[in-house]
């Protein structure tokens, strides 16, 4: 590969990169720069238009804009926004603003659908870049860069306000549909403690598209719910009431369980009901979904019990049934119609009266051996953490009914 200019800034790679194919880690494996200018931070004076061939390669007028290596040309940048974020831009960039807080943003596209909010859950497609230009992370599936359309992207969906300063600060300015380039200072991002793939006090750079705004709407419903309808918090975070209480013994993590239970929206459109169907579910405890295997804990035979679910003790970010959409808050209804000792396991559980029964360490072992090997098994993912567009857990699913 052809060694890179001692000043980074004003190369041109990723136009050689889109024609000789190489691949960007997380986006691909990035070039070793000999520089480490600042690639947003060239300007008119110190990058003079770069002649290649009997080609002229006229730098952009905005050079304090946050972006790639090689953007220095308007083609270039177009092109790149075009092929990954389906952009078309007429004309000369919209300009960069910096924000009181140290916040450097571009509204590509404001958006023309809902507004974001820091209560918002948004789907998006993003890119995120450090300031040598090394694409590392995105949520691109894999490829050459500027030859990955759009719907190649694998979309993800987060609540605003638990991201980093700079996207929370960035993102309420777009509405549904919108695109914007973040160039954020470590303050607003990791900070000296930086993360798994940031370093310390690193400057980070991003590209981001809001696909979609699932209405706050959903989320202060369930708040206002479990507010006003007495709802308590378990142990495990499960919000709750019991419905009907019963006498007898609980089921333990590894007894099967038969439920009749119904699934709606928070504003009540319906999911799922198996008392309408006619087919109550049968399966493990460990085997439901987070909040149901958390909630039936708390039932005796005959009991009832009613739910409010996030996405990450419900259905997930990303859910494995037909019924019930992805990310989404659920308030779930359930009745405890039988309780059986899981045979497959051969082991006792233990029952001292109306507590709530645990199968012994052996049992809890061996079901989740049971739980890795079951081809029934389905698997969501689980909220992100603090301040990353980041990785997820993963949690038991329902399979489809």
């Amino acid at each position: 590969m052809t060694k890179l200019s001692n000043r980074i800034g004003q190369s041109w790679w990723i136009g050689s990169l889109m024609l000789s194919g190489l691949w960007l880690s997380g986006c691909g494996e990035p070039p070793t720069p000999s520089s480490a200018t600042p690639f947003a931070m060239t300007t008119p004076e110190n990058q003079p238009p770069r002649v290649r061939g009997d080609v002229e390669e006229d730098p952009l007028a905005n050079d304090d804009s946050p972006r790639i290596p090689g953007f220095t040309t308007e083609k270039n940048r177009k092109e790149f926004l075009r092929t990954q974020f389906a952009y078309e831009e007429e004309g000369d960039p919209p300009p960069i603003i910096e924000s009181p807080s140290g916040l450097k943003y571009r509204i590509l596209e404001p958006g023309t659908g809902q507004q974001v909010e820091e209560t918002s859950r948004i789907t998006i497609n993003y890119m995120a870049f450090h300031e040598d230009g090394h694409c590392y992370d995105s949520l691109l599936t894999g490829g050459k860069i500027g030859d990955i359309p759009e719907k190649m992207m694998t979309p993800v969906t987060y609540v605003v306000e638990e991201r980093i300063k700079g996207w929370r600060e960035g993102l309420v300015k777009l509405k549904e549909g919108g695109l914007i380039e973040l160039d954020i200072p470590p303050e607003l991002a990791y900070g000296p403690r930086g993360s798994k793939s940031v370093p310390p006090n690193a400057r980070l750079f991003f590209f981001i598209r809001v696909l979609a705004v699932n209405p706050k709407m959903f989320v202060d419903q369930a708040r206002e719910i479990i507010r006003e309808e007495g709802f308590k918090k378990s142990d495990a975070d499960i919000f709750y009431k019991i419905i009907k209480k019963t006498d007898g013994r609980r089921p333990g993590f590894t007894d099967i369980v038969t439920v009749n239970y119904t699934v709606h929206r928070t504003d009540g459109r319906m999911y799922i009901d198996t008392y309408e169907s006619g087919e109550p579910l049968r399966r493990p405890v460990y085997l439901l979904i987070k909040g149901m295997s958390e909630g039936v804990k708390m039932l005796a035979e005959g009991g009832i019990i009613e739910m409010i679910l996030p996405p990450e003790k419900g259905f997930g970010r990303h859910s494995q049934t037909d019924e019930v959409p992805d990310n989404v808050y659920v308030r779930v209804k359930m009745e405890l119609l039988k309780i059986e000792r899981n045979e497959k396991l051969g082991l006792p559980q233990k029952s001292t009266g109306t507590t709530n029964e645990e199968a012994s360490g052996d049992a809890e072992v061996k079901a989740e051996e049971e739980t890795k090997e079951s081809p029934d098994t389905k698997d969501a993912e689980a909220s992100d953490s603090d301040q990353k567009p980041e990785e997820s857990g993963k949690e038991a699913e329902e399979e489809k009914k």
